[in-house]
Order: structure tokens, then C-alpha cells, then sequence
């Protein structure tokens, strides 16, 4: 059994996807947005999904600003408080909480508060 809060849901993927937090690393035209992570998952989570809602930095909407632009070429899990992803041990995956799919620039509610299962590729 694995568990992981916060950055260590976003550290477990393979790749993993890190978007810029602050005026400083959005205006770093250097600033990384992916790096290796620790390979547990393919899975792409953006944590506090709830709270980043109504973020702003430099005047940009965190997430229609910053993060959908992002997800023309990766699927973006947004997890918000209280919620994660469960991998069964045979590749199933179960939903738990409020959980969005951002993809292609658009938000998909993927389950509110029932579990909900599907397969993990």
C-alpha cells in the first residue's frame, strides 16, 4: 500500500507534471513544468484542485490561464480536498471525492462524491 498527499501525489507519476506556482516561476521562460518523478503511476495530479480555482497570479486564472493551455498534451487529474485515485492491485482505478479530468483545454467532472471505477492503463 501506497499513500501520497499533496506534492507526493504529483512526485509518484512517471513523469511528473509541476506547473508554476508564483510570478517568479510564471515569468521564468527557464522554469520546468515536467520532470521524472518516482514512477508509480502514469497519472498527471494537480492537488487542491478546489483552492486553485480561485487563484490568480500576475493577473492569469490559474486554470484557465496556466492549466488548460497545459493539457493539449497530457491528462491533468484535479483532486480537490478530501479526495483521491485508487489503483487496484489488478489496474483498476477507483475515484473517491471530487475529481476532475482537465483535458484538451476543458474540465470533465469524473465523479462528485460516489466512488466510481475504471481502468488504469
Amino acid at each position: 500500500v501506497i499513500c501520497c498527499v499533496s506534492a507526493g501525489t504529483m512526485n509518484s507519476a512517471e513523469k511528473v507534471y509541476c506547473p508554476p506556482e508564483n510570478e517568479i516561476e510564471l515569468n521564468d521562460k527557464k522554469f520546468q513544468k515536467s520532470y521524472i518523478g518516482l514512477g508509480l503511476t502514469k497519472i498527471n495530479v494537480l492537488p487542491h484542485f478546489d483552492v486553485l480555482l480561485k487563484t490568480t497570479i500576475c493577473e492569469k486564472k490559474y486554470i484557465e490561464d496556466i492549466i488548460y493551455p497545459d493539457s493539449y498534451d497530457k491528462e491533468i487529474f484535479a483532486l480537490t480536498d478530501k479526495s483521491y485515485i485508487q489503483i487496484k492491485s489488478n489496474n483498476k482505478i477507483i475515484y473517491h471525492g471530487e475529481i476532475y479530468l482537465i483535458k484538451s483545454g476543458k474540465l470533465q467532472l469524473l465523479t462528485k462524491i460516489k466512488a466510481k471505477e475504471g481502468n488504469y492503463e
